[in-house]
C-alpha cells in the first residue's frame, strides 16, 4: 500500500540512479580495497561488478516503483557471481560481508541525495529516510537468503566434482608402481623431491561426528606444517587422508601434531563433545618420497585416540616401501 513518503523515497532512488555508474565503481573498488577474497582476476572482476550493479538497480527499483519485497529474487549476476565464489573456495562470510558494507553505503547515498531537495520538512526527511532504509534491509535479506542457498548447493556440487577427480589421481599415484616424479608432479600439483609429512584423520564408526572435524585436522596439519594448502582426500564419510610437503626433514611435526590435536580436545562446547573429540584419531609420518630410508624412526607417531579398525582407512603405498609403525597404526601414510 502507498504510503506518504513514497513520493520522496522514489525522488531520491532516481537520483541516486543518476550517478548509478559512479556509485557502482566507488562501490566496487571498495570492496576490492577492504574485502582480500574480492581482488580478483578480470575476468571474474568483471562478473562482480555485473553482480553489484544488477544489485543496485534493483534496489532502485524496488524504491522507484514501491516493489513488494515477495516479488524480489536473486538478480542473475548475483547468483552467478556467487557460484563463482564457492568454485573458487572463497568464503561465503566475505560475499554476505559486501552486502552489508553495500547496504550502509547505499543508506548514505540516500542520506545525501536527499539532503540536496529543498523544502523538505525534517519530520517528513526522518521518515523517508526511514522507509528507504527498511526496504533496502528487506531487499537484501531476501536476497542473501537465496545466495546463501545457491553458494551451499554450488559448493556441494564443485566439491563433488573436484573431490572425485582428484580422488581419482591420487589413488592412481598410490596404486602405480610405474610413475615417474616427474608425472606424478604434473598429476598433482605437488613436487615428490621434498619431504612430505601424510596423516589420517579418523572419526569413530559409532553415533554423530562434528561437522568440520576432519576439514579441522587438514587445517591442523596446515598450521603445524607452515606450508601451503594440503593435499586431502575424503576417503569415506569418517576418514580424511592429508599430505603437506616442507623442503626439509621435520622430525618434531608429529609431536607438534600430537600437542596440537590434544589441545584442541578442551576447547569443545560441551563434556560430551570433549568426549567425542578424543575419541577420535589422527596419526602422522614424515618422508621423503625419493628417499624412503631416511625415514626417521622418531617421526613415526600415532596422535590421539585409538587406531583405525581397517587397512582401508590409511593411503597405500607400494609393496616395497610398506612399513607398520609400533602402535599398529597405519602402515604407510606416504607413497615412497
Amino acid at each position: 500500500m502507498p504510503t506518504a513518503v513514497d513520493p520522496l523515497v522514489a525522488e531520491v532512488a532516481r537520483a541516486i540512479e543518476a550517478d548509478l555508474p559512479a556509485l557502482t565503481e566507488e562501490l566496487t573498488t571498495w570492496f576490492t580495497e577492504v574485502i582480500p577474497e574480492f581482488q580478483h582476476d578480470e575476468t571474474v572482476r568483471g562478473l562482480m561488478v555485473a553482480s553489484t550493479s544488477s544489485n543496485l538497480v534493483a534496489i532502485v527499483d524496488l524504491l522507484k516503483h514501491s516493489i513488494p519485497v515477495e516479488q524480489i529474487s536473486v538478480p542473475t549476476a548475483a547468483a552467478e557471481y556467487a557460484r563463482r565464489f564457492a568454485q573458487h573456495s572463497l568464503s561465503l562470510e566475505a560475499l554476505l560481508r559486501a552486502y552489508r558494507l553495500g547496504e550502509n553505503r547505499f543508506t548514505k547515498w540516500g542520506i545525501t541525495a536527499l539532503d540536496r531537495i529543498d523544502g523538505v520538512p525534517t519530520g517528513l526527511a526522518l521518515a523517508a529516510v526511514a522507509e528507504l532504509s527498511l526496504r533496502t534491509h528487506r531487499y537484501l535479506d531476501q536476497v542473501i537468503e537465496g545466495l546463501i542457498e545457491i553458494y551451499e548447493t554450488e559448493r556441494r556440487l564443485w566439491n563433488s566434482r573436484i573431490g572425485a577427480a582428484r580422488a581419482a589421481q591420487i589413488r592412481l599415484v598410490l596404486d602405480s608402481e610405474s610413475l615417474s616424479e616427474a608425472e606424478v608432479h604434473h598429476l598433482l600439483g605437488i613436487p615428490m623431491t621434498c619431504w612430505h609429512t601424510a596423516a589420517v584423520a579418523w572419526l569413530p564408526a559409532e553415533g554423530p561426528s562434528p561437522a568440520g572435524t576432519l576439514d579441522a585436522a587438514a587445517r591442523l596439519m596446515q598450521e603445524v606444517s607452515g606450508t601451503g594448502t594440503p593435499l586431502t582426500l575424503l576417503n569415506d564419510e569418517r576418514t580424511m587422508w592429508i599430505w603437506t610437503q616442507h623442503p626439509a626433514p621435520a622430525a618434531s611435526t608429529s609431536t607438534r601434531c600430537v600437542n596440537a590435536w590434544a589441545a584442541s580436545v578442551p576447547e569443545c562446547g560441551s563434556r560430551s563433545a570433549a568426549r567425542h573429540l578424543a575419541s577420535t584419531g589422527f596419526a602422522a609420518r614424515s618422508v621423503r618420497p625419493c628417499a624412503p630410508r631416511q625415514l626417521p624412526r622418531r617421526d613415526r607417531t600415532i596422535l590421539s585416540g585409538s587406531s583405525p579398525s581397517t587397512t582401508s582407512r590409511s593411503p597405500r603405498c607400494s609393496r616395497r616401501s610398506q612399513r607398520t609403525s609400533s602402535a599398529g597404526s597405519p602402515g604407510c601414510l606416504a607413497h615412497s
